[in-house]
């Protein structure tokens, strides 16, 4: 936890600890659990000087990757402090550096630091490729696959949903014929999938997950999703009907459904039967259980779920707190809502 990282610092601070060790672990410790500016000033003000700092960058850049456009400046920062030590050059902080500048949506930065980084690896490109995928700049991402000296699973995958993200489905089918078997992973498939899903193409998207060899939860859930949204309810079932495993992902996509199509019977059928699997819900259950018992205008299932809420402290998002109001309102008890 963050206080226990505070608790380390201000004991390293009154020992007058100069032990790089334990330094270098309070960074960690700091990045770890989302305090990246205290990490960040451990690094630059209190670690003691003529330490190798090289493997802490990594750390500290993908915090800030994961904080994305919130700490942009930050990781500017950290690239100075890169350039400045020498480490810039790294390969791992380099690919660090390039991940990081296109989480945060900085494409040019990102291409800066890719050029910045000698001898650089498929792992590189792929970062690079990402960027260029989420940003939906297909010319970029083709450009750079192109020069590529070779390819990795993530490599097509990543491309083909460069195209699928964008809604062009006939050039992401076309890249996924074009991937070599040995390159088709389930992520290859799925990505594929979803992407028809996305575009409302259930026949394509079902064409291609009967093909798959191997699904995850993913897949198996966007296909319900994708079947409910088509108001084909029997098929969505039907598909969920299949799944060998189910998980809190599956359940919550069919729940979900039912009660976007108004099935709200169904959706708390769903609800108890996932409970009856010893499957724990997470706050998404709960707010489409909410809207079922909203549609039905039930205040005694409702305060019954509102009890269970309370009683397994099951965390209230906007969507819960918007669920509850709702739900309160529909069924005419004021006071609550």
């Amino acid at each position: 936890m963050a206080n226990r990282a505070r608790q380390l610092h201000a004991i390293y601070l009154t020992s007058g600890s100069h032990d790089p060790e334990k330094w270098a672990h309070l960074v960690r410790e700091y990045a770890s659990h989302s305090s990246l500016r205290e990490a960040a000033l451990v690094y630059a003000r209190d670690l003691p000087r003529r330490t190798h700092h090289q493997p802490l960058l990594p750390v500290l850049l993908k915090a800030a990757a994961a904080a994305s456009r919130a700490e942009h400046g930050l990781g500017r920062s950290l690239h100075a402090e890169a350039l400045k030590s020498a480490f810039a050059g790294d390969l791992l902080v380099g690919t660090t550096l390039v991940s990081m500048y296109c989480k945060c949506g900085a494409l040019a930065d990102a291409r800066r630091a890719f050029d910045e980084t000698p001898d650089r690896n498929v792992v590189t490109c792929n970062a690079l490729l990402a960027g260029y995928a989420a940003a939906g700049d297909t010319d970029g991402a083709l450009a750079l696959f192109g020069g590529m000296r070779s390819w990795t699973p993530v490599t097509w995958a990543t491309l083909i949903r460069g195209f699928a993200e964008r809604g062009d489905m006939a050039e992401a089918r076309r890249w996924f014929d074009a991937t070599p078997p040995g390159m088709r992973t389930v992520v290859t498939w799925t990505v594929v999938v979803h992407g028809y899903v996305s575009a409302g193409d259930m026949e394509a998207a079902r064409e291609v997950f009967d093909r798959m060899p191997v699904r995850n939860a993913f897949v198996w859930s966007s296909v319900v999703t994708g079947y409910f949204k088509a108001g084909d309810a029997e098929a969505a079932q039907a598909v969920f009907d299949r799944i060998p495993r189910r998980n809190l992902v599956n359940w919550n996509a069919l729940i979900a459904g039912y009660a976007q199509i108004g099935c709200s019977e169904k959706a708390l059928q769903a609800f108890h039967l996932m409970l009856e699997e010893r499957i724990k819900p997470d706050e998404f259950t709960m707010a489409s259980v909410l809207s079922a018992c909203a549609q039905l205008g039930s205040l005694e299932q409702g305060k019954k779920v509102h009890e269970f809420i309370k009683r397994k402290h099951i965390r209230k998002n906007h969507f819960v707190n918007n669920g509850l109001i709702d739900m309160y309102a529909k069924c005419s008890d004021l006071s609550y809502a």
